[in-house]
């Protein structure tokens, strides 16, 4: 069954944006009941009945909008939040998004990005499309850590060629892209120990005021602040391999 972009959704089906974010936020909060729905889903696309296919994602769409704020433990509300927040990011934005946060230096440059983008995805989870500057500071962002990540690899490769090789030869026979980047995540961090003043570029992005009101003000972070997207990871904009 084809799937409508955000702009144009199906007579009948709920905006892809919506619904991403409500997939999300029932796999993680109702797991069993998803899995059942997600069967549903699947049978209704296999047998091409599109009535059932649109009436499960709308019902799931008002679920989650009646229930998204409703209290979680303390250790459950922020991955339930994060993870709405890269699926609102949606298939041309949220593996650029993941890669560059994997090719952070550290706890709380990791921390950082959550934040950031947390706090763009409360803001906007309500508007029918993704705000262009969220576009923008996720491709500045990923941009800026895979220069750094090239300089990493770079040094290693001059520095500890035996490493390198073992490195290169690890990722190669990764099982899938997500230990292949947890692999460059180290490689980077292993630099980052080395080069702990290293200068990074990084965007700028939105303040709290401009998240809020939608106006364009920006503020440049401070020195060692995260930079989001890669060039295309394949030709439908997503990893190649499963996360």
């Amino acid at each position: 069954m084809d799937t409508a972009d955000d702009s144009a959704p199906t007579e009948g089906r709920p905006p892809l944006i919506e619904t991403r974010q409500a997939e999300a936020w029932f796999a993680r909060t109702h797991p069993a009941d998803y899995a059942r729905w997600d069967r549903a889903v699947l049978i209704a696309d296999l047998s091409d009945d599109g009535e059932t296919y649109d009436r499960l994602h709308r019902e799931t769409v008002t679920l989650w909008r009646e229930h998204r704020d409703d209290p979680l433990p303390v250790e459950e509300h922020r991955t339930v939040e994060l993870a709405q927040a890269i699926a609102w990011l949606g298939d041309r934005h949220d593996a650029a998004w993941v890669r560059a946060n994997v090719l952070t230096v550290d706890a709380a440059e990791h921390e950082r990005d959550e934040e950031t983008l947390i706090r763009s995805w409360r803001a906007h989870r309500d508007e029918p499309e993704l705000p262009g500057r969220v576009v923008g500071y996720v491709s500045s962002l990923a941009r800026a850590r895979e220069a750094r990540f090239e300089q990493a690899t770079n040094w290693h490769r001059l520095h500890d060629p035996a490493g390198h090789t073992e490195w290169s030869r690890r990722r190669d026979y990764a099982d899938t892209i997500g230990d292949e980047w947890a692999d460059d995540g180290r490689l980077l961090r292993h630099w980052y120990t080395q080069h702990p003043a290293a200068t990074r570029r990084t965007p700028e992005t939105p303040t709290r005021d401009a998240a809020q009101t939608g106006t364009s003000r920006t503020v440049r972070q401070t020195a060692g602040a995260s930079p989001f997207a890669t060039p295309e990871l394949d030709a439908g904009h997503g990893p190649a391999r499963s996360l």
